[in-house]
């Protein structure tokens, strides 16, 4: 196993120990690790930057400054954004149960889900049924709906970041690059992006941000559910035209697929401006349709 990963058996704030590594990120490791006082399972999850990160013998973590931001500035957003999360309760968004500082970095205790993510389901399965992608698209808008309710973007909406569970719960996790917004200033937001599913403002630093990023996001990834195909980058598609769902899988109806596209226009102003319009037209577009 990898030197950069904690080993297993480590014990982290004299009460977590590390069982199995979860996964790994461009700016964090997540562990499974067991929680002594409540023995239960708990999700841990680590800020470690990939490529300027490295782990010492001593399992404590040297960062050198990225982007403009010191490590310890990265530290204080982490611990900001377990705040932030901290202050949901909700079946459709990831629980936060605590954050600490240790080893020379930060890690947030968050409820261990059992399941997988979208992304693991469509590489094995290609794509998803109709019902099922608009249902998870229906729960995740829901959990969206709160977010934004407290002026918050999550800003990175993929398969990845979407965990299916036993219960049938589509639960949103890795907060990581949540900013909050401001319907009248254009305030900075580090461009931090996944390709295909980010809209064309998210590549600028200092472009408007609406919940409306997050509804092309939440577009592009039904789009993926639907066809199986990751869709191409938004700065590809000002000069390639991207394929509507149903030219690519006939399960799907121009009715539906043209609400994928309308989530993901290019213009912001374009989209739907809030994940309850998106959750009405789809709720309009079930009560028309039976599966």
């Amino acid at each position: 196993m990898s030197s950069l990963i904690l080993p297993s058996n480590y014990m982290l704030n004299r009460r977590y120990i590390i069982t199995d590594l979860i996964g790994q990120g461009g700016f964090g490791i997540t562990y499974r690790a067991y929680d002594t006082k409540r023995n239960i399972y708990r999700c841990i999850k680590e800020l470690f930057v990939n490529g300027s990160s490295s782990r010492m013998n001593d399992y404590s973590v040297h960062s050198l400054p990225i982007m403009g931001f010191s490590f310890g500035d990265l530290v204080m957003r982490f611990i900001e954004e377990a705040q932030n999360l901290s202050k949901f309760t909700h079946p459709n968004i990831v629980d936060v149960r605590g954050v600490f500082q240790e080893n020379g970095t930060a890690y947030m205790v968050l409820e261990y889900l059992e399941g997988v993510t979208v992304a693991s389901y469509l590489k094995k399965q290609g794509k998803m049924p109709v019902p099922m992608a608009v249902e998870i698209s229906m729960q995740i808008l829901k959990a969206l709906s709160i977010v934004h309710g407290e002026q918050m973007l999550h800003r990175d909406i993929k398969p990845d970041n979407i965990i299916l569970t036993p219960d049938s719960r589509a639960v949103l996790i890795d907060f990581g690059s949540s900013r909050l917004f401001d319907y009248e200033n254009n305030e900075n937001h580090t461009a931090i992006l996944s390709p295909g599913y980010a809209p064309l403002e998210q590549y600028s630093e200092n472009s408007p941000k609406h919940p409306s990023t997050d509804i092309y996001a939440i577009g592009a990834t039904l789009y993926h559910m639907l066809t199986g195909y990751q869709p191409a980058s938004s700065p590809e598609r000002i000069q390639n035209r991207l394929p509507m769902p149903h030219e690519i899988c006939s399960e799907v109806d121009t009715v539906l697929s043209s609400i994928v596209m309308l989530c993901m226009e290019l213009k912001m102003e374009d989209r739907m401006d809030s994940a309850d319009e998106l959750m009405d037209i789809l709720q309009s577009y079930l009560h028309s349709n039976t599966y």
